[in-house]
């Protein structure tokens, strides 16, 4: 392979949300913070497609600079940048043999990322029977987020791939803005963030904070075409009018919180959502988390309808965009990068009491969107596992794939034990298809 990394920026500076994601990693249970790492799980059609997916991998720019890098953290009026080693780090295919165990019972699914110590990409193959079956990519969360990894994950099935431009290299990574903001401007919208989370984000949040043990678990559920499509029509049917993604995450709520409520946990359901940040139509950056937050509160939500959640997660959406909140919540998050972590982790958890979320909902994703609509190279199936935090303890996500919508649970071991799990997915699965 060419050497192209003269091509790669000196640096690339971390964005707000990514310095934010860092932060967060480190102030969290010290045995488990280094599990922040999206999972993509490529089924393979046949050998000749693991065979062009693994070349590729070995000859993508990007995986080279991923393979390469190191955090450069900041001093007071400095930013948090990556700078590429230009080291010979090269990538190595693991491969394990699936045998008689479950897929996400392999160990590689319980292997750490930890940022300057180890890789931040890896890919392990899974054989059943000798043959490639599944294509696991890992990819540390702080490097990239949802819309990225699609970024990417269509590229890489993109039949042009050897033809790509060499300068094509500079769009992989965000432009640093140039537009200069008056630190009168920056203080003004920090009290407003300020006021806004003391407004909104109270003490008074369900959370499974006091449940933890030393390991996560993964379930995957499918739904067929069939099912995909009622899952599709009960959302237009409960009102999510902004799409499928507001009736799953309106599901999502009513499950948890009746959950909660069988645990005996108080308080409301909290949920920071994130919110992309790219222009509408275009296709990147593939590094660094574009987004910002949107915040949901939902009282007593076991007992309100699905419909009603819907709506007052439609109003809270209109509210907050009528506010520019996510476009100052990023700028507010831009301005924190300038802030050494230990003070900016003493800032977070002091102002949300380390109760960040009643779980997690991974929505950057585009579930809405058919992910394998942009794929010239097919994969047989694909499923994107979340990555774990602790806390809350609880990630649950969604991806449309072929037409068949799949449920994703990540979950901290001590939450549930076998039984309640499946009892939660029934659940899951009456409220979906309005059983």
């Amino acid at each position: 392979m060419k050497d192209k990394s003269f091509l790669f920026p000196k640096k690339v500076y971390l964005s707000g949300a990514d310095w934010f994601l860092h932060v967060l990693d480190n102030a969290s249970d010290k045995k488990r913070f280094d599990f922040n790492i999206i999972r993509i799980v490529l089924d393979v059609e046949d050998e000749n497609y693991a065979t062009t997916i693994i070349n590729r991998l070995e000859q993508h720019d990007l995986v080279n600079w991923m393979l390469n890098i190191q955090l450069k953290k900041p001093f007071f009026f400095s930013k948090p940048y990556w700078k590429y080693k230009n080291s010979t780090n090269v990538l190595t295919v693991n491969y394990h043999e699936l045998g008689q165990n479950s897929l996400y019972d392999l160990k590689l699914f319980q292997q750490a990322m930890r940022v300057n110590k180890t890789p931040l990409f890896a890919c392990d193959c899974v054989k059943e029977n000798g043959v490639v079956s599944k294509i696991v990519l890992s990819i540390h969360h702080v490097l990239m987020d949802g819309r990225g990894t699609s970024f990417f994950l269509e590229e890489l099935h993109a039949n042009d791939f050897s033809l790509k431009d060499p300068f094509d290299i500079l769009q992989y990574f965000p432009k640093e803005k140039t537009t200069k903001i008056r630190w009168y401007e920056h203080v003004k919208n920090m009290y407003f963030i300020k006021y806004f989370m003391y407004q909104h984000q109270s003490q008074n949040n369900a959370n499974f904070n006091n449940i933890s043990s030393n390991s996560f678990k993964i379930r995957v559920v499918n739904f067929n075409q069939g099912e995909s499509l009622q899952i599709n029509n009960n959302g237009q049917l409960k009102g999510a009018k902004f799409g499928l993604n507001q009736f799953l995450l309106a599901v999502s709520i009513k499950e948890i919180t009746e959950l909660f409520r069988e645990k005996n946990i108080q308080g409301d359901c909290w949920l920071p959502i994130p919110y992309d940040g790219r222009k509408r139509g275009g296709n990147g950056p593939i590094i660094s988390n574009a987004i910002s937050f949107l915040f949901y509160r939902i009282k007593q939500a076991e007992q309100k309808s699905i419909e009603v959640i819907v709506k007052e997660i439609q109003f809270q959406m209109m509210d907050q965009l009528r506010q520019d909140l996510p476009k100052k919540y990023s700028l507010f998050l831009e301005m924190m990068r300038y802030i050494p972590e230990k003070l900016f982790s003493f800032l977070i958890l002091r102002a949300s009491a380390g109760n960040l979320a009643s779980f997690l909902y991974s929505a950057s994703i585009e579930q809405t969107r058919d992910v394998a609509n942009k794929f010239e190279l097919q994969a047989k199936n694909m499923h994107i596992i979340p990555p774990f935090s602790f806390p809350p303890g609880l990630t649950i996500s969604f991806l449309t794939f072929n037409g068949q919508l799949s449920l994703n649970l990540v979950y901290d071991e001590a939450l549930f034990n076998e039984s309640e799990l499946l009892a939660i997915i029934a659940r899951l699965k009456i409220k979906l298809l309005a059983i």
